[in-house]
């Protein structure tokens, strides 16, 4: 009696899905600056990273929408990058004038690549726009201006687990900074946020 009751609780521990307490969450592909002037960018949300399960198998991040998995980034993602205005997670601030005093913001160079643990592949892609914003009237002593720019890049068949670097440099080569970013569960659906004035 007592073996037959091992091999049912064991039989029901084969049995239960291994994601039964996960919680349905958001995944969201923010990229913050490492190094150089501070930039703060976000990806557009795709519908895939609506309402999924994740959970982690042997270090890997595994992801389920429904009964099927999402394993590859959308054919294409839409970068909204903001410089001119440090995002530090709670607000937008001026950024240290060695990175807006000597820049030409208009004509900054966006380059991209994938990365993961066994390969670094290019990210083609184009940018779209790039719009400067002036000080808002009678702000004060809060007053400083942005730089907002969309980037089109392919994604199509580069794995979820990859991480997206994006390197800013002007037209003359100088590296003004680089981008990190990889797909996260949020709380919610993330947006991109523009800086106060």
């Amino acid at each position: 009696m007592r073996y037959r009751s091992a091999l049912i609780c064991a039989l029901f521990a084969i049995a239960a899905p291994a994601t039964a307490s996960t919680k349905a969450t958001h995944l969201s592909l923010d990229l913050f600056a490492n190094n150089g002037c501070p930039f703060f960018a976000s990806a557009e949300s795709d519908p895939n990273w609506s309402d999924v399960k994740v959970v982690k198998v042997k270090g890997v991040m595994n992801v389920r929408r429904g009964d099927s998995l999402v394993e590859s980034y959308p054919e294409e993602i839409r970068l909204h990058i903001t410089y001119g205005s440090a995002y530090d997670g709670v607000q937008f601030s001026k950024p240290a004038p060695n990175c807006t005093e000597s820049l030409d913001a208009a004509h900054f160079q966006f380059s991209a690549s994938w990365k993961n643990q066994s390969r670094t592949v290019p990210a083609h892609g184009s940018l779209l726009n790039a719009e400067w914003h002036p000080p808002t009237p009678w702000c004060e002593l809060r007053c400083h201006d942005w730089w907002t720019y969309e980037i089109r890049l392919e994604s199509a068949n580069i794995p979820i687990t990859d991480e997206l670097l994006v390197t800013v440099h002007t037209p003359d080569g100088k590296l003004v900074s680089t981008l990190v970013g990889h797909l996260e569960p949020v709380e919610r659906k993330a947006t991109p946020t523009a800086p106060s004035p």
